[in-house]
């Protein structure tokens, strides 16, 4: 770890530290705001370390704020971060302004993991797609558009990992096409998707239900084309509830139920910035569809719905349906389902039974 007492210390006294056994593995803390030019540092520790294959840097102020931005590093095409020669993993993060030349650089390494954080872009140039072919994991965290820009700019075509935490405080009518260009990316060979989105407060609501906004099948169905994907959790995070945004219904749960056959992980939740959203008497969906999505992918172990139709069942429950037997002894480890039903908890017993018969080995939170 190397903090602000980094420049009370000899260069050679940092020399032999992060020469000792050839480092191969680094991450590196800076306070941003004791060290007035942290830029040099980097550059100094980047010359003595040279066969290093993992960089991990953060700062102080590494998390991303909608509100209050924190000083920016001085990470252009000049740092040395960029041009390590043996490196197969690299994160940074701490604000920075990513551009295509950092690009350029980083894709001429053999990286297989890159994760980035909390920047701004300035790409001013849409010249041909820059490739890395190697890259298997890939991350971000930045706002909705600085995520477009660099899809639109690097090719990742073997990559299997995918995280994106995405944020916007602005009018989202656009945002329909915004998914589509940013999916269009995403490589056949993906078997991890997770995408955090957080919409702010900052728009009137006819921005939210326009003919240009955001709905489910613009963000979720595309991904159907995705047929080796194995993990999915999509999280949304409101400012405010616009009943019906992005909600879940039991048809488009059924829509999805031909995707993924070796899928293993679902989660589809949308939060009310930390609290659930409302659950209204709607189209949500059922057990019945929730056991046919089950049915579809034998090597499911989590499913998690933020939604669900919570219909009272008799209290002695009929034997399963013919259609629905296969699913005892399916292999579903972790079911957790959100409703309200106007009875009481006993009432819930049935549907907890049937649960228990269709997925035996399950931890369910009803």
């Amino acid at each position: 770890r190397f903090d602000q007492n980094y420049h009370r210390m000899p260069l050679s006294t940092v020399t032999k530290l992060l020469d000792f056994g050839n480092l191969r593995h680094l991450s590196l803390f800076i306070d941003d705001l004791q060290y007035r030019y942290p830029e040099n540092m980097l550059n100094d520790i980047c010359l003595i370390s040279t066969k290093l294959q993992s960089l991990s840097l953060h700062s102080d102020n590494d998390t991303y704020s909608l509100w209050a931005p924190s000083r920016a590093f001085r990470l252009d095409e000049n740092c040395l971060i960029w041009r390590i020669p043996h490196l197969k993993s690299l994160e940074v993060h701490v604000r920075f302004t990513l551009t295509r030349p950092i690009l350029v650089l980083l894709s001429e390494l053999s990286l297989q993991s890159l994760t980035l954080s909390n920047f701004s872009t300035s790409m001013s140039t849409q010249s041909p797609r820059l490739h890395f072919p190697a890259l298997l994991n890939l991350s971000l965290t930045a706002r909705v558009s600085r995520v477009v820009d660099i899809v639109q700019t690097i090719s990742f075509p073997n990559a299997t990992d995918i995280v994106l935490s995405l944020y916007d405080e602005g009018p989202i009518q656009e945002h329909r096409t915004t998914f589509h260009t940013i999916y269009s990316a995403f490589p056949a060979s993906l078997r991890r998707l997770h995408i955090d989105v957080t919409f702010g407060t900052m728009e009137p609501v006819i921005a939210w239900l326009g003919p240009g906004a955001l709905n489910f099948d613009a963000f979720v169905r595309p991904l159907q084309s995705l047929r080796d994907l194995r993990e999915l959790k999509l999280n949304v995070w409101l400012g405010e509830h616009i009943d019906g945004f992005l909600e879940l219904r039991n048809s488009d749960l059924r829509s999805l139920i031909p995707a993924w056959p070796r899928l293993w992980f679902f989660e589809y939740t949308i939060e009310l910035m930390g609290l659930p959203i409302p659950t209204l008497e709607r189209d949500d969906p059922t057990l019945d569809t929730i056991f046919a999505f089950a049915r579809a992918h034998p090597h499911l172990l989590h499913f998690f719905l933020t939604r669900m139709r919570m219909d009272p069942l008799p209290a002695d429950p009929p034997p399963l349906e013919d259609a629905a037997r296969p699913l005892e002894g399916h292999g579903l480890l972790w079911l957790k389902l959100r409703g309200e039903s106007a009875n009481a908890p006993s009432d819930l017993k049935p549907i907890a039974r049937v649960v228990d018969r269709a997925f035996p080995r399950v931890s369910k939170e009803l």
